[in-house]
């Protein structure tokens, strides 16, 4: 890799006078704090941390969105102070925005510039194609909440690749990046799994709150997931983990990241979703397949010495956790991931099936530009017998041709596709060791998301999306990185 530049004098300077403006309000909202300790201290703790992440994410956009995201890993999607302008959480959209002005003011203080690559035409050609979609849905006068809510997973996802790409030089900063996220993924996993062993599982859709925030879903209540909004990171981590299992050379660090990897794993299985599963098994392949075949075999091993941990993990939670049945859990798996295929379409099948059939309908009426965002769809559920009214599906492909139609979904799977394309080149170009591990596990986690939103809406959610922006910007940046190496090596 090539040694990244020397920063300009104009970027110092700009540093120093951000850092002198905050050397000035710094006694005063220390005065402020302490006033608000005094009379409320869980008000004062909060608003702390607050203008913790403001502070950074102005200052370190990159390391800002990391903090965001952690965040979201360990309390959930929801407003902390309740602001519901739409399904999430207000405060973060409020976070971005610092960040990417961080960034834009960095940017124009250094007199940067970026040579567009055909990644950034492509996600371009997408932000065109959001604007046709949000004038569209204000032509239409769809209500603001369901504008923006439906805004925000494509604007994340262009604001923070725009950050990313800009940001990473170097793979170590990957690395730090990925450690932060993995740490909070693990602290999430152990919440749920906690409140497995000790809480009682209530009913399908009882409040978060209930079950110290871990969601329970539908499937008679067997579903136990991290905090909504978080989901996905497990998997997301656990396939990121896995490629770096085989370069460790510490004994001590190889087990406990072979310790970490089997709790995310029994996260992502504990959770009885099955879009995951799937996610989970295209990551596996696509891990395989980009290594050679020496390769391939030691990380074949270290999944399958990985499952063996897993089963085992399994039934020591039958000796330690009451009324846990490890063979009534495996009959439950089994159920869950075989139940579609032998048994014909359980009903979340057939409603994922509903919804497709009735968003094609809409493409066909609106095929170029589609509805536009905002305002809900109506289709015949076979769940019920009865008409729904939606604002989303499960399927994010078929959310972008109805919303931006089949010009914004195009441009949308060509982001995507370069984005692989991407990652693949950074992990093609590359010799090292550590970061062919850092690379092949971002193209698989990268699959995995892929794959996972045919069936859940996880890039139509703003922090899958916002992870995508974080991963494909990140190996974008590393790709020219190499090739600007090759270059000067050539």
């Amino acid at each position: 890799m090539s040694v990244p530049a020397p920063r300009m004098g104009t970027e110092f300077a700009a540093e120093r006078s951000a850092w002198k403006g905050a050397a000035l309000l710094l006694p005063l909202v220390a005065v402020a704090l302490a006033a608000l300790l005094a009379t409320n201290p869980p008000v004062a703790a909060g608003c702390a941390v607050g203008i913790a992440l403001v502070a950074l994410s102005a200052a370190l956009p990159l390391y800002g969105l990391v903090a965001i995201l952690t965040v979201i890993s360990l309390v959930g999607s929801d407003s902390v102070f309740h602001l519901h302008f739409g399904w999430q959480w207000v405060e973060v959209d409020l976070l971005l925005a610092i960040a990417f002005l961080g960034w834009a003011g960095r940017r124009i203080a250094t007199a940067g510039t970026i040579r567009l690559r055909r990644l950034d035409i492509a996600l371009a050609l997408f932000a065109v194609a959001v604007a046709v979609g949000v004038y569209k849905g204000l032509s239409a006068g769809y209500a603001f909440e369901e504008l923006r809510s439906e805004l925000r997973p494509p604007a994340y996802l262009i604001l923070v690749y725009a950050i990313s790409r800009t940001s990473i030089r170097e793979p170590a900063t990957f690395r730090r990046v990925l450690t932060v996220l993995i740490i909070g993924a693990l602290v999430s996993a152990l919440k749920v799994l906690f409140v497995y062993a000790a809480a009682p599982l209530p009913l399908a859709g009882a409040p978060e709150q209930t079950v110290w925030a871990t969601r329970v879903m539908n499937s008679g209540g067997t579903k136990r997931v991290i905090a909504q909004g978080a989901e996905i990171f497990p998997l997301l981590m656990t396939l990121c983990i896995l490629p770096r299992l085989a370069v460790i050379e510490s004994l001590g660090k190889r087990l406990l990241a072979r310790a970490a990897a089997c709790l995310l794993l029994l996260a992502v299985v504990l959770s009885m979703t099955r879009s995951y599963w799937l996610g989970f098994a295209a990551g596996l392949l696509a891990l395989i397949g980009v290594h050679r075949v020496r390769g391939s075999l030691r990380i074949s091993a270290e999944i399958a010495g990985v499952g063996v941990v897993l089963l085992c993990a399994v039934f020591l939670l039958q000796s330690l956790v009451p009324g846990f049945d490890a063979d009534r859990f495996a009959g439950e798996l089994g159920h869950r991931a075989l139940g579609a295929i032998l048994g014909g379409p359980d009903p979340s099948v057939q409603g994922r099936l509903d919804e497709v059939g009735a968003i094609l309908d809409l493409v066909v009426a609106n095929p170029w530009t589609g509805t536009g965002l905002g305002g809900t769809y109506i289709f015949y559920s076979s769940i019920g017998g009865g008409i729904r009214e939606w604002e989303f599906t499960h399927n994010s492909y078929a959310f972008w041709a109805m919303k931006l139609g089949i010009l914004g979904l195009l441009s949308a799977l060509a982001v995507l596709l370069l984005g692989l394309l991407a990652a693949a080149g950074w992990l093609r170009q590359t010799t090292s060791r550590q970061e062919r591990a850092v690379a092949s596990g971002l193209l698989a986690a990268l699959v995995a998301l892929f794959t996972t939103s045919l069936t859940a809406p996880w890039l139509t959610h703003y922090v899958g999306a916002a992870w995508a922006g974080l991963a494909i910007g990140g190996c974008e940046s590393m790709r020219l990185a190499g090739e600007r190496a090759s270059g000067v090596a050539g």
